[in-house]
C-alpha cells in the first residue's frame, strides 16, 4: 500500500534534527522510515503531526495517557488547582 501522507514539514524538521541528534530523535520508538514524524497536538486517542496527518496514538505516552490527550476532566482539574495558587 502506498503511503499517501504529506510529510513535507516533518522532512524539513528531520533535516535540522539530524544535524543535532543521532537519527533526529531522542528515543528509538520515535524513529520511522524514511524520517521521523513530529507530533503537534493530541486529542482523545488521536495525535496529529506537523503536516496535519491524523494517527491513532497506540503508544499513549508509554501508558501515561491512558485517559487520552487533552481530557476535559483532567484539564479542568488542573485549571482549578492552578487558580488556587
Amino acid at each position: 500500500m502506498k503511503d499517501t501522507r504529506n510529510l513535507t514539514e516533518s522532512y524539513q524538521k528531520s533535516k535540522i534534527a539530524n544535524n543535532i541528534i543521532a537519527g533526529g530523535v531522542c528515543h528509538d520508538v520515535r524513529f520511522s522510515d524514511p524520517h521521523p514524524i513530529y507530533i503537534e497536538r493530541g486529542e482523545g486517542p488521536y495525535i496529529w503531526d506537523i503536516d496535519n496527518n491524523k494517527y491513532i496514538d497506540y503508544g499513549m505516552g508509554n501508558g501515561s495517557l491512558l485517559i487520552g490527550h487533552s481530557n476535559p476532566y483532567v484539564l479542568n482539574s488542573i485549571k482549578s488547582v492552578i487558580k488556587k495558587g
